[in-house]
């Protein structure tokens, strides 16, 4: 499908208030199917993450700590991180390498003195690690002018009535069912709970559906920027020749 053919909210909304028999807004307001389109949108981006996009940070001294939220407000979760030093434009200096993500404890492991580890000109960071929910810092720590490359998926978001849906637009067919369904369930003089139990129906046929083509067609997700994850693990570890146990 063509990027024209992705609804806008309008269209999303006209077609659900055809299903629903509510042509002048009578029983549900423009504001709430809005809701429920929005909800839609971010259930199977949040799922299958089909929207990525990139940002940079840049910085002049010697500090470790980047609050999350300032690297973008429409980050869905961090992925991939590199840093080079200086400032290369906007293509990634992939000469540095993919950061590898760590935990605090990880570090005390590999090197217990690390927290004392003062900035050395010329060696990048090659960990990142949280301190907590909304920091993120690097080790070693850097050293003058750095870039720092964020890889993410987004929060996707429809504001006006203009605004086209950002995931992918086969998905379109299943914003209908799942839109009646939240209608018909919400407590109101037109709920309608047998309506609302097909709908939910309809709603896991076409969820099932968009899984069977993700999974045929899609290439498997990204591993996250959490300790412990496959990729990281083996950055470190290298798995050792068959069959050295024996």
């Amino acid at each position: 499908m063509a990027l024209s053919d992705s609804w806008t909210l309008n269209q999303i909304r006209t077609v659900a208030r055809r299903e629903l028999l509510d042509f002048n807004g009578q029983w549900w307001s423009n504001a709430e199917l809005d809701q429920y389109a929005n909800d839609w949108q971010h259930l199977l981006q949040s799922q299958y993450e089909f929207v990525w996009t990139t940002a940079t940070l840049t910085f002049t001294d010697t500090s470790t700590t980047f609050v999350i939220a300032s690297v973008a407000p429409n980050c869905m979760r961090l992925d991939a991180i590199y840093y080079c030093n200086g400032t290369n434009g906007p293509v990634v200096d992939t000469s540095t390498g993919r950061l590898s993500p760590r935990t605090p404890a990880d570090l005390d492991t590999m090197y217990r003195n690390w927290r004392g580890t003062a900035a050395a000109s010329g060696i990048p960071p090659s960990i990142v690690y949280q301190n907590n929910a909304q920091t993120l810092s690097f080790w070693p720590p850097p050293n003058g002018t750095g870039t720092v490359y964020f890889e993410y998926p987004v929060l996707t978001t429809m504001t006006t009535g203009t605004s086209t849906m950002q995931i992918p637009a086969w998905t379109r067919y299943s914003v209908v069912p799942y839109i009646c369904y939240r209608a018909y369930s919400r407590f109101s003089s037109v709920q309608d709970i047998p309506k609302a139990v097909r709908r939910r129906k309809q709603w896991d046929t076409k969820y099932k559906w968009i899984r069977k083509v993700y999974d045929a067609y899609f290439p498997d997700k990204a591993e996250m920027l959490r300790p412990g994850r496959k990729w990281a693990g083996k950055i470190v570890r290298s798995k050792p020749a068959w069959p050295t146990w024996r």
